[in-house]
């Protein structure tokens, strides 16, 4: 499964989030042309880069999410991850599936990198694809 960027036809990194209604959930990326499963109920969020192990250590320092830096807001896919897990920790229960539907697509919108021309020096541009 190759996935590239449609502005520079760069190889990019490929990040699935599944979960079930339980809680349970992972993170699936195919890297380097290899397959990677990072299981934990934690991981509910997800960008392009680095990969989930880091993230997490980064969410951790976060103010609204326990640690003590202020919860960032620039561009770069580490910045962008804690205001989405912070934003799906807080979403309330959906209470039909239009809401269902909307509230995570609220969360990407208010996340997401722009589409835009691919940067030359970022080899993995945080754009959804």
């Amino acid at each position: 499964m190759s996935q590239s960027d449609p502005s520079s036809g760069k190889s990019v990194t490929l990040r699935m989030a599944p979960d079930q209604r339980s809680g349970d959930s992972a993170i699936l990326e195919h890297l380097d042309e290899t397959p990677r499963v990072h299981h934990d109920r934690a991981y509910t969020a997800v960008t392009n880069s680095p990969p989930p192990d880091e993230q997490h250590a980064h969410l951790r320092t976060t103010q609204a999410l326990g640690g003590s830096k202020p919860l960032p807001h620039g561009t770069d896919p580490s910045d962008r991850f804690a205001p989405t897990a912070y934003y799906l920790a807080r979403r309330p229960q959906p209470g039909d599936t239009t809401h269902a539907v909307a509230s995570p697509l609220n969360v990407i919108r208010n996340t997401a990198q722009p589409f835009r021309v691919a940067d030359p020096a970022k080899p993995y541009p945080p754009q959804p694809i």
